[in-house]
């Protein structure tokens, strides 16, 4: 019997975000009794954190048979062999301790991924994952109302007394808002029900506002503000993003109850860090998988294998992780494919391009987006989606393909 390998594939993304709510289930019960200690001391058992991993690796392992079996692959195969080449040598050069190369392995396998499903990924998986997200953020959101009355005050109280951040199905508030603005998307360009379009633009800014996120509630008007442009006007994002974030930006700590040098402390640190590890780059890291959210958990909860020569760094941004975790090299490599990926969204005509790299951009300032579940999952999806559709077509000399819009989708968005 012959395995649909594409059908399996499509069926581990859906179950890969299906299983969102019980990643950190043991860290919200532990909210809800106050008995949380650390964000970065872990609550959920382990074997329920490393399913993600699982199906991660499962999504890999599928890809590779899907192109034995075809026996052929695309242009991007090139640079992707040359990333994964040059990530080996950066593990092998981390490989006094073996806990660390695969902090950074895990950190990094997301890229990988979005290579591995580029045959897997299409407009109607984008429509199942739309209508996926959308049934869990109607949970979410639901379990954040519980707990916005219940939950221990661990992220402190409003002036109500309530709970001030509500998570939802996170440990981390920043995290439930980002979820909620990447299923406002999904929503927005691939669901086809107008009735839940509809609910879901209530729901999901009523969502971002109770986590009390300044990066959730400025993902969530750039967004707005982008479909509302459409793509015509959409070059007026410059001067009116410029214009929005000199208001908006001094008054996020009035709105979301933070303290008044939220901005500056938060902002100014995630600068600091970034600064001091450009500083001390190296053109090949010998600390491969040390600028990650595993290697700091690990270290908090006393693992093993870990060297003491080098203390692992909260950055809470990708670009950081990017500087710290792959060097020079690994910089130079994304440095490029950003600047190439940013001549297509440019030249595209397709709004949901724009939107999904402002999203994940934006994010990407202030979390470690490969390591934001289910997010990264989404990452290498939409990555793959637009690889496909645009990406590729594009470079190849295919222009036409590449700047149209899928006739199921075209009618959609705003003009």
């Amino acid at each position: 019997m012959t395995i649909d390998i594409r059908a399996l594939a499509r069926k581990l993304i859906i179950l890969a975000l299906v299983l969102t709510p019980f990643v950190s289930i043991g860290d919200v019960l532990a909210l809800f009794g106050g008995s949380i200690r650390s964000q970065v001391i872990a609550s959920t058992p382990v074997y329920l954190k490393l399913v993600k991993d699982v199906l991660m690796v499962a999504l890999v392992a599928l890809g590779i048979a899907k192109l034995a079996r075809s026996g052929r692959t695309n242009v991007l195969a090139i640079p992707f062999l040359i990333l994964l080449l040059y990530t080996l040598i950066a593990a092998s050069l981390a490989s006094d301790s073996p806990t660390l190369a695969l902090a950074g392995l895990r950190w990094i396998l997301p890229v990988f991924v979005a290579f591995f499903v580029y045959e897997f990924v299409d407009d109607l998986l984008m429509q199942r994952i739309a209508r996926t997200l959308a049934a869990l953020l109607f949970v979410h959101f639901g379990l954040q109302v519980v707990e916005l009355f219940y939950m221990s005050h661990w992220y402190g109280a409003n002036v109500l007394g309530l709970a001030a951040r509500v998570p939802g199905f996170f440990l981390i508030p920043s995290t439930a808002g980002f979820f909620a603005v990447v299923t406002l998307y999904f929503v927005h360009f691939y669901d086809t029900s107008p009735r839940q379009r509809w609910a879901i633009y209530c729901v999901a800014p009523v969502s971002v506002f109770l986590t009390q996120s300044g990066t959730g509630l400025i993902a969530t008007a750039a967004v707005a503000a982008l479909i509302a442009l459409g793509i015509r006007r959409v070059w007026l994002i410059i001067p009116l993003g410029g214009l929005a974030a000199g208001v908006i930006v001094p008054l996020l700590p009035v709105i979301t109850g933070r303290q008044a040098d939220y901005v500056t402390v938060s902002g100014g640190t995630r600068v600091q860090i970034f600064a001091d590890l450009f500083r001390h780059i190296e053109l090949v890291p010998t600390a491969f998988g040390y600028v990650t959210n595993t290697a700091v958990s690990l270290f908090a909860n006393g693992g093993a294998s870990l060297r003491s020569d080098v203390i692992p760094t909260i950055v809470d941004s990708t670009y950081a992780s990017i500087v710290g975790n792959l060097g020079i090299g690994g910089t130079v490599f994304f440095a490029i494919f950003c600047a190439t990926w940013a001549i297509v969204v440019v030249c595209s005509r397709r709004l949901d391009l724009y939107v999904a790299t402002a999203i994940f951009s934006l994010y990407g300032f202030t979390t470690i987006i490969f390591e934001a579940y289910p997010m990264n999952v989404l990452l290498s999806v939409c990555a793959a989606y637009f690889l496909r559709a645009t990406y590729v077509p594009f470079w190849s000399g295919r222009q036409n393909a590449a700047l149209s819009l899928p006739p199921r989708i075209s009618s959609r968005i705003p003009v």
